[in-house]
């Protein structure tokens, strides 16, 4: 665990490992983890496939900023 400093400052985010949310679907994240395991690998289809996976899971951890300053 990681303490913060008293100059901190931000909301702190906390969501459950592997399990679905309203962002990226439980099956979304099955798929990225097949395709992680296999990622040596993949074909040329399946690459783009994790790469668009990886890129999604990430979406909403980008807008949380930006959804709490409107």
């Amino acid at each position: 665990m990681t303490a913060l400093g008293d100059d901190t400052f931000g909301p702190i985010v906390i969501w459950p490992y592997n399990r679905g949310d309203s962002y990226f679907k439980f099956a979304q994240h099955e798929r990225m983890q097949d395709l992680k395991s296999r990622r040596n690998t993949l074909t040329a289809d399946e690459q783009d496939e994790w790469e668009a996976l990886v890129e999604l899971a990430f979406v909403p951890q980008t807008l949380v900023p930006e959804l709490l300053r409107r």
